[in-house]
């Protein structure tokens, strides 16, 4: 599976989990939470994932929360 589509099918995950539990993945809590950690980390250009302007688009529009503490209304 091409990098694209494993980036589309989590963030698909984590849309539902966050629609499901009305919260983003912690993460302590697994593959989920890990992978809301490394976008954190690509979108400050820190590590080696980056993170694409269209991306981050995607993320912001599903109101993706780039600061862990923070909490969905």
């Amino acid at each position: 599976m091409a990098a694209g589509q494993r980036w589309d099918g989590n963030f698909e995950k984590v849309r539902r989990f966050c629609e499901k539990h009305g919260r983003w993945p912690k993460q302590k809590e697994g593959a989920l939470g890990t992978w809301c950690a490394h976008q954190r980390t690509a979108k400050k250009g820190k590590g080696t994932n980056r993170i694409s302007p269209a991306q981050i688009a995607k993320l912001d529009g599903i109101g993706f929360y780039w600061d862990p503490s923070a909490k969905v209304e």
